[in-house]
């Protein structure tokens, strides 16, 4: 199992931001606009037509919300929620035996991407990242608008840092 880990610094409160995986119109508006859900519950499911679909396998409101992915990708998610004064903190973590190579730098980007996306919708802001590509200005952090950008980036990297040239 290898594991993808992410944090982001919300100007918004926990509730906030846990909400935005609760709502419908709000998960369309940074997840995936034609995604449909069974419900917020342990065992409901959401049905995704470009980032992955998944099952609620734990949710402890406001604290805690485990997903397992169902479609595009595998393994599970794991978003938990941390109060920091009025912001929040957001952690995930997707661990998954196909984080691996260079699926995992591309996973790597769509999870950021949408992370970018979750804190744009719960400060009020614009979403930077739509079905795949960030459009508009980079938001802090990023370098690349594309994940075939970034993953050839990785690799160039990666393949310099061995010794082995561009």
């Amino acid at each position: 199992m290898n594991t993808i880990h992410l944090e982001k610094k919300i100007d918004a409160t926990v509730s906030r931001c846990f909400s935005a995986f609760r709502s419908l119109k709000t998960l369309h508006r940074w997840y995936d606009s034609r995604a449909q859900m069974s419900g917020f519950r342990v065992g409901a499911e959401v049905h995704a037509s470009y980032f992955p679909g998944y099952r609620i396998a734990v949710v402890i409101p406001n604290h805690l919300l485990v997903q397992e992915y169902t479609t595009v990708i595998d393994g599970i998610g794991v978003w938990s929620f941390v109060t920091r004064g009025e912001a929040s903190r957001i952690v995930f973590d997707h661990l998954a035996s196909g984080n691996r190579g260079k699926e995992f730098h591309a996973r790597m980007f769509h999870w950021q991407g949408l992370m970018e996306n979750l804190a744009a919708v719960c400060e009020s802001r614009t979403i930077p990242f739509v079905e795949g590509a960030y459009v508009g200005r980079l938001p802090r952090g990023v370098r690349f608008a594309t994940c075939d950008q970034h993953v050839r980036a990785v690799a160039t990297r990666s393949r310099a840092a061995q010794g082995q040239g561009v």
